[in-house]
């Protein structure tokens, strides 16, 4: 497995310069990397961002990257579409509990009604 990071002289390869031009181009801003203390700490992604022309040396990106589409969701069986007699007979059910409650309101309500009408 390769390190994360890269040397100044993997970097210098990599780009295809010498190592004398790469600490100076790392000094200068012009090649990714990071300075800490006497060493340097070069990203091997950001680098190859940099050589496939995707992102400047300071990390900024020049190409939009296209959004990730998002994973499909891992079902065990495939969904099954209803089909339009399930979703007739589905609906007629609710239809026929909603109007079993109506008339069970007004039957047991007919006699709280006629008050009302007669208070009003």
């Amino acid at each position: 497995m390769t390190s994360p990071t890269m040397t100044v002289a993997e970097l210098a390869a990599r780009v295809g310069i010498d190592p004398s031009t790469a600490y100076r181009y790392l000094v200068a801003g012009q090649l990714p990397g990071v300075q800490v203390g006497q060493r340097w700490v070069i990203d091997r992604e950001r680098v190859e961002r940099f050589v496939a022309g995707k992102e400047d040396a300071a990390g900024r990106l020049l190409v939009e990257e296209p959004a990730a589409m998002a994973a499909p969701a891992l079902t065990l069986l495939p969904e099954r579409a209803p089909d339009g007699a399930v979703q007739a007979l589905a609906w007629l059910r609710g239809a026929h509990a909603a109007l079993g409650l109506l008339l069970g309101a007004a039957q047991a309500g007919d006699a709280g009604e006629e008050r009302e009408v007669l208070r009003a």
